[in-house]
């Protein structure tokens, strides 16, 4: 039996709830949309993102050999969220 240890990073992005009740859902969806476009573009090939619902995403990694090698990815996307995203001409970090 092959076993496989894949890294995988689970992330809530409070700022679109945020948006949603002060702004309305389209406001909340452009800061989903804005965070989907960065973890894609954060992932390498063989590592997936996905939506689970509502404000909630999971990054999916390439096998790794030891935790050190998850938290090297964990710690490149999280690196991606320093800097502040431009949402209908608002800054959101």
């Amino acid at each position: 039996m092959l076993a496989l240890k894949l890294a995988l990073i689970a992330a809530s992005v409070l700022g679109a709830s945020f948006a949603s009740r002060r702004w309305g859902h389209a406001a909340g969806d452009q800061v989903l949309i804005a965070v989907a476009e960065r973890l894609d573009l954060m992932r390498r090939r063989h590592e997936m993102v996905a939506r689970l619902g509502g404000d909630e995403f999971v990054v999916i990694g390439d096998p790794v050999a030891s935790p050190a090698d998850a938290e090297r990815m964990a710690d490149r996307f999280s690196a991606s969220f320093t800097q502040p995203f431009m949402v209908d001409g608002y800054r959101w970090s």
